[in-house]
């Protein structure tokens, strides 16, 4: 059930402590006893965050966090200054959703910790006014209790910044470690109508941990030209984003180059960008797919449109290019020859790689001026090392209505593939539904699809959207594509429908 979003203040209690307690602080129920008997089995949902008085008129302050996958009880932890007396605020107002749980009465030179129980909205807002002394501050954290729910949820995320500009046929990544999404080009879906090449990153895209943020990058270095339906991959280890191929949408072009992006999250240093020059390759393309192993520095590259805006123009060839993220080596591509198959020629289709088995799956897509494909294939050895490649078709059970322009993400712990959303052939039925195909890289031969039913309001039906993954919360996030706004952010947990 969804949480109210309005705090009931007949449910907020106050535990302080602090030297004085004989009276409680204004518009609580009481004083229980000391925040460090609230504890058990809680985790930080957002802070800790120093708000500290600057010079000046007095100062607002709003924070905004996810409480997704978090269940009661929720507790707001306030310190005022440091536990010597230091810096302690004199006057101040704490709201949480719009409901003010700590006033200006509350706060004096004596009293230093309070811990609010309270019921945050999923979408909870923390509003901080200081008007105390300068570089007095507070230092504020939200807890709660991990959810027993684990019903897939879907959540609307609301980031602060200026958002991109509403766009599909672009690409996203995403640094795990720092939980950050990077998003480069796509078709500008306003009033612009456009191709671009700007670069943006999320930071807490999960929607856990602190409030979800746009910020465009400023990069240096001669940019790629602006393209979409390119594909693009991420090295973690080294911070640096690939992007291959593409395509123009308002001038006819195509492309087959390779960029890199080195400090792609924004962290570290002066993003970058690096044209790689791997000689001859692949023709140029689009609406292809590409997977990175990162043991190897590899990218592998699977189909795509040699011909956009032509009939039966797709490819099935695969290429893998070595020494990828431009570092160790001379980059270089390879066409791989496998034995088996190979699948049906498509574009706009899906594919995840195990690194844990060198297989590389690729699922459905669409020919043009056809029809959607349905086959789903993996390829053994697909960085092209270990032996030959071979293709091997998949024939899951229970397979969902045949689409293509989907987005997917892959939980290699589990083996399960999560997709969303999409479009059929002529794109007169658009898809919101979520499916996870389990034993997707076709290691036991047991793959199955099952649709899952996710809880929330739903994004509405699009394609051509972007999705990444969070592999330690289970969570899906799903950027922009064909819906009513383009550039929303959404959240899916237990995404690969597991408890």
């Amino acid at each position: 059930m969804r949480r109210r979003r309005l705090l009931s203040l007949a449910l907020l209690t106050l535990i302080a402590a602090c030297r004085d307690t004989s009276a409680p602080p204004t518009g609580v129920a009481g004083i229980l006893g000391p925040p460090s008997q609230l504890t058990e089995n809680l985790e930080t949902i957002y802070g800790p965050e120093r708000f500290t008085r600057g010079k000046g008129k007095p100062e607002r302050t709003s924070r905004a966090t996810s409480t997704l996958g978090f269940e009661a009880p929720f507790v707001l932890r306030v310190s005022s200054g440091d536990a010597n007396g230091g810096h302690r605020v004199s006057s101040a107002s704490v709201q949480l959703d719009g409901v003010e749980v700590l006033s200006p009465q509350s706060f004096n030179q004596t009293q230093h910790e309070w811990a609010i129980v309270a019921t945050p909205s999923e979408s909870a807002v923390l509003t901080v006014s200081l008007a105390s002394a300068p570089d007095s501050y507070l230092e504020i954290s939200l807890e709660g209790k991990r959810s027993a729910n684990t019903a897939p949820t879907w959540t609307l995320l609301s980031p602060t910044g200026t958002a991109p500009a509403a766009r599909y046929l672009h690409s996203a990544v995403y640094d795990a470690a720092n939980d950050r999404m990077i998003v480069f080009g796509g078709y500008d879906r306003g009033v612009n109508a456009l191709d671009m090449n700007d670069t943006w990153v999320l930071q807490n895209a999960s929607g856990s941990g602190g409030t979800p943020s746009w910020t465009q990058l400023t990069t240096s270095g001669t940019s790629p030209a602006a393209r979409a339906g390119h594909t693009a991959v991420y090295d973690a280890s080294n911070n640096r984003m690939i992007i291959f191929d593409g395509s123009l949408s308002v001038t006819p072009g195509m492309f087959n180059d390779v960029w890199v992006l080195s400090n792609a999250n924004g962290l570290g240093g002066t993003p970058t960008w690096t044209q790689l020059s791997p000689g001859a390759g692949p023709a140029v393309r689009a609406y292809g797919s590409a997977v990175y192993d990162p043991g190897s520095n590899r990218m592998t590259i699977f189909g795509g449109n040699i011909s956009v805006g032509n009939c039966f123009n797709e490819a099935n060839d695969t290429w893998v290019l070595s020494n990828a993220n431009g570092l160790g080596g001379t980059p270089a591509w390879a066409q791989l020859l496998p034995s088996g198959g190979p699948p049906t020629i498509r574009n706009f289709g899906g594919a995840l790689y195990d690194p844990a088995s060198n297989r590389m799956t690729v699922l459905w897509g669409r020919i043009e001026c056809s029809n959607d494909v349905t086959d789903l294939w993996t390829l053994t050895n697909a960085n092209g090392t270990g032996g030959t490649p071979a293709w091997s078709q998949i024939n899951p059970s229970g397979a969902p209505t045949p689409r293509h322009g989907f987005s997917t993400v892959y939980d290699a712990a589990s083996h399960r593939a999560t997709i969303f959303g999409g479009q059929n052939i002529n794109g007169t039925t658009v898809y919101n539904d979520v499916w996870v195909l389990s034993d997707a890289a076709n290691q036991a031969g047991t793959s199955a699809w099952t649709q899952l039913s996710p809880t929330g309001t739903a994004p509405d039906a699009r394609a051509l959207a972007t999705a990444v993954y969070n592999a330690t919360l289970n969570r899906m996030i799903v950027f922009g594509g064909g819906g009513a706004s383009g550039n929303d952010v959404w959240v899916l947990t237990h995404a690969n429908g597991l408890p």
